[in-house]
């Protein structure tokens, strides 16, 4: 399971998840009030989302690139650990309870519409946007 691509994604992100983890550590260290900011505005972005936490962190003075690196390494640690969790979902290795009903309808939904799906085709050429065709 983990020697696939997405396995390798989740070791990547669960990777650096603890790097970032151990920067802030060492950075309280260093500058405890500004690693302070620089956690609420990660938190920010996990319990509220991106604007929110924009907005936080520009509102207690941390600057362009502080603000923009921190909300571009929660988002892609997001990324990072829950894609590969929903592919494993889907593909029945891993459960996850609050995906279950959504996946089942998913599943469902494509077992009535194979034969729909099985007789269509897409096209694309460098010129021309995807055209789908269906016998």
């Amino acid at each position: 399971m983990l020697l696939t691509p997405e396995g390798r994604l989740l070791i990547t992100g669960v990777g650096l998840s603890l790097a970032a983890i151990a920067t802030l550590a060492v950075g309280t260290l260093w500058s405890a009030a500004y690693t302070q900011l620089v956690v609420a505005v990660i938190a920010t972005n996990v319990v509220f989302g991106r604007v929110t936490a924009i907005s936080l962190g520009y509102a207690m003075g941390l600057g362009d690139r502080m603000v923009v690196l921190a909300n571009v390494l929660v988002e892609t640690l997001l990324v990072l650990l829950f894609y590969p969790l929903f592919v494993f979902s889907l593909r029945q290795l891993v459960e996850v309870q609050v995906l279950r009903p959504y996946l089942t309808t998913v599943r469902e939904a494509a077992e009535r519409h194979r034969e729909k799906s099985s007789a269509c085709s897409v096209q694309s050429s460098s010129r021309a946007p995807l055209h789908r065709t269906c016998a």
